[in-house]
């Protein structure tokens, strides 16, 4: 299960394209090599690279790449209304607070019965 949640997380990441703000641009991948940074932008998908130390800062995920209009435009298939990050938290919360009950109950039912000797 736990495999199956990482997958269907890494499927969902490989269509997506960024927005790098400052250049207000979409990119679909970058990297940092010799305090340089190095980005594929979608329209060119020819690597560029700029020495700006905050431009990191502007990167935007959850963005996709419209050829036809030539924009960057915000990913429409939202899970329940939300963004990705906001999902995703929202699922880890959850997941932490199921894991807390099952671990009060479990305690409950073990101090019970150890008391009863």
């Amino acid at each position: 299960m736990k495999h199956l949640l990482s997958l269907l997380f890494i499927t969902n990441l490989l269509n997506a394209s960024m927005l790098l703000d400052s250049y207000n641009i979409c990119i679909e991948d970058y990297y940092i090599q010799n305090k340089r940074l190095y980005f594929l932008p979608s329209s060119t998908m020819l690597w560029e690279s700029t020495r700006d130390k905050n431009i990191l800062k502007s990167v935007i995920h959850s963005y996709k790449y419209n050829s036809s209009t030539n924009r960057c435009e915000p990913d429409l298939s939202l899970k329940m209304g939300l963004q990705l990050e906001q999902f995703n938290f929202l699922l880890a919360l959850i997941g932490v607070i199921f894991g807390g009950v099952f671990m009060f109950f479990t305690t409950q039912i073990f101090i019970n019965v150890g008391g009863r000797r």
